[in-house]
């Protein structure tokens, strides 16, 4: 099934819209079963991971992280080919921890036959485990 990036780019606005309801798995009902998940840095979710791995990050993770959902406001919003790219801010989410959660993202998304089969993060890994952890490392 061939997509415009028209298409692409709505697919990748509903999964934000479900983010910013708390419906995590709903969220990820479009990437497909084998579809790799890449998260900068060396933490926990860290690397090259697995449909599975997001799942449960998604099922388990985020709703104690983030209860009330993320809010992300997208700044810009790019597709080529099989690709979008999306860059974006939290709008002052509160963490489980109750800390304000208020990350700068890129995300890339590849989308063939209408599932996202490759999904890559780039954001401030610090600021993460600051607001869900109260680190300081």
């Amino acid at each position: 099934m061939s997509m415009t990036i028209e298409e692409r780019k709505a697919l990748i606005t509903e999964h934000f819209s479900y983010m910013g309801k708390g419906e995590y798995l709903k969220a990820i009902e479009k990437f497909s079963d084998d579809m790799v998940w890449w998260v900068l840095g060396s933490q926990e979710h860290g690397g090259t991971q697995t449909k599975a791995d997001l799942t449960a990050t998604y099922r388990d993770d985020l709703p104690r992280l983030l209860p009330n959902g993320i809010q992300i406001e997208i700044d810009r919003m790019i597709g080529e080919g099989d690709w979008v790219t999306v860059q974006g801010h939290g709008l002052g989410n509160v963490s489980g921890a109750g800390k304000l959660y208020s990350n700068h993202y890129c995300w890339m998304f590849e989308i063939k036959d209408g599932l996202v089969t490759e999904f890559r993060e780039y954001l401030d890994t610090y600021h993460a485990r600051q607001a869900f952890y109260g680190e300081d490392v």
